[in-house]
């Protein structure tokens, strides 16, 4: 059956190397073979494809014999990839001996080889298939595996497509899963590889309890990496938001009864709505997590642009270079994303982030090379 017999630490390492390969991509042959690289590493599938859509058909565009012909092409109305391209689910055939099966699946890239197929869509881009020589190869994980694999498809995709007007940003955003595998990841390996030494020598259960927090590090590692690689897509639209708008819809949607929110400006910023409500939500709930007692924010604008700042314990000067850093954090009850996501959001939209004091000795966040809406 479908699965990995990997220890989870691997599994976590091989799987975060490969998200950073990801973010380095620049075609979309590129693309296609990491997706099918996965596919046969983490399934039973021995040949993969992907095929896009064109026309009503869709066109193999690579596999893992090399870049496809036109030869294949299959529509999209009449056959079991074209319904989960249509339908936005993913497929499972068990038994392609079935004839039945074998011609909805996919009319003539099925040899008698092959057995059993799995089917995942790529958003509105196409599929992608794999096939098994053994009947009823592929279960339950390898559907979400499978699709966890074409998630990750269409943000790259997106990205790729946008990567020309945010060069700085993705070189960014690349050096961070860089760090995160290399240093983060690194760590808490070495942990567990010097821990299981002294469990062996000493049996003692307290390098098993280190082995076990080590690994639930690795776990919060990979939250990580998936985060910024969703939040790290760079802005598709910009227009004119009200600032003192969204910030009161997006500090209303926070359950708290912790903060209040004072607003300092009647302008409209040039952004992403989207983007920009997810920047200021992260930055709200930074303030009222970090903060021991209510906290009061405020937003505001500069000549640079705008800032939100806060009266809690605000940020040491002398952490403030690397508070931005994925991961880093000063209290065990925080994963480190906040501030990481933030500066992700802002270089998106061609901002720089700074980190200071407020008036009230608190943090304030500015961001600064903001464009604003001008009166006609």
């Amino acid at each position: 059956m479908g699965g990995s017999d990997r220890p989870d630490a691997a599994a976590a390492d091989s799987t975060l190397a490969s998200v950073a390969n990801l973010l380095a991509i620049t075609t979309d042959e590129e693309l296609d073979r990491w997706g099918i690289d996965r596919l046969i590493e983490e399934t039973p599938a021995t040949r993969a494809k992907v095929a896009v859509a064109n026309d009503g058909l869709l066109v193999p565009r690579t596999s893992n014999g090399g870049t496809t012909g036109l030869d294949h092409a299959i529509p999209v109305a009449t056959t079991v990839p074209g319904s989960v391209f249509s339908n936005g689910e993913p497929c499972v055939i068990h038994d392609l001996a079935d004839t039945r099966s074998t011609s909805a699946a996919t009319h003539s890239d099925v040899t008698p080889s092959h057995r059993s197929m799995i089917c995942a869509p790529i958003g509105n881009i196409g599929v992608i298939v794999g096939l098994a020589s053994a009947p009823g190869a592929f279960d339950d994980r390898d559907v979400a595996v499978a699709q966890k694999i074409s998630m990750l498809l269409v943000t790259a995709q997106e990205r790729l497509l946008d990567s020309a007007d945010a060069p700085v940003h993705n070189e960014q955003l690349l050096e961070d899963i860089r760090s995160i595998v290399s240093h983060d990841l690194q760590n808490k390996l070495s942990v567990i590889c010097g821990r299981l030494e002294l469990a062996k020598e000493t049996g003692a259960p307290e390098h098993f309890r280190s082995c076990e927090r080590a690994i639930t590090g690795i776990a919060a590692i990979g939250e990580l990496v998936a985060t910024l690689s969703e939040t790290g897509t760079p802005i598709r639209s910009v227009e004119p938001v009200s600032l003192d708008e969204i910030a009161r819809m997006t500090f209303a949607a926070i359950d708290t009864t912790d903060a209040t929110l004072e607003i300092r400006t009647p302008a409209s910023v040039i952004a992403d709505p989207n983007c920009l409500r997810q920047l200021l939500d992260n930055l709200f709930r930074n303030a009222i997590e970090h903060s021991e007692t209510p906290v009061t924010i405020e937003v505001g604008t500069m000549p640079a642009g705008f800032y939100v700042a806060d009266d809690g314990p605000g940020i040491d000067p002398r952490i403030r270079e690397d508070a931005c850093r994925p991961g880093f954090t000063t209290s065990p009850a925080h994963d480190g994303t906040g501030l990481a996501i933030i500066r992700h959001l802002a270089m998106a939209h061609g901002w720089t982030l700074e980190i200071t004091e407020s008036a009230a000795g608190g943090a304030r966040i500015e961001l600064c090379g903001v464009d604003w809406q001008t009166s006609a």
